[in-house]
């Protein structure tokens, strides 16, 4: 039974991401009647965010790596960040670099060094996102959505809610959400 169960709901979430991209009805699984989907809010992985201690040593060591060069650089001042951005096909990399001795990248690194910060989500609404993420339970860092890099809003939810993995929403600015 349970690899029934198992192989159902794979292919439900393949047909809803494949047919639907953003949003699906209700679907219920017929054996226990529960809605299983309501609708797909996170639409794919956005970007992979990496603390480094000097973008001018990672730059380079990333474009070799990913054999692409860095597309993007930006100051995020609110974060008190230095990021840089690759992309390789459809997958995106954040370069995380502190711009204060204080700031949270600089905190991080001091206690668990270089390396993978947090993964980041893209959403269609942030805004909606937040609110059902918030009814289930989780624990948002930011009560409303702040300004990120690359033109996105964003909101990240605490990690110990989520395995020990910082999880960041985005959302272009370019959206426009109606109410």
């Amino acid at each position: 039974m349970s690899s029934v169960f198992v192989s159902f709901n794979t292919k439900l979430a393949q047909n809803v991401l494949n047919e639907s991209y953003n949003f699906a009805e209700r679907a219920e699984i017929p054996a226990f009647g529960k809605p299983a989907i309501t609708a797909v809010c996170m639409t794919k992985i956005e970007h992979i965010g990496i603390a480094v201690r000097s973008l001018e040593d990672a730059v380079p060591r990333y474009e070799k790596l990913l054999n692409t060069p860095c597309y993007k650089t930006e100051t995020v001042e609110n974060e008190k960040v230095n990021t840089a951005f690759f992309q390789t096909g459809p997958n995106k990399i954040e370069l995380l670099e502190s711009a204060d001795p204080e700031g949270v990248i600089a905190r991080f690194i001091d206690k668990k060094g270089e390396g993978l910060h947090h993964i980041a989500f893209e959403v269609a609404d942030i805004y909606s996102e937040m609110e059902r993420l918030k009814k289930e339970g989780f624990v948002l860092l930011n009560p409303e959505p702040k300004n990120g890099a690359d033109n996105k809003l964003i909101c990240f939810l605490h990690p110990k809610h989520c395995n020990g993995v910082l999880i960041e929403l985005c959302m272009s600015k370019e959206v426009t959400v109606e109410d």
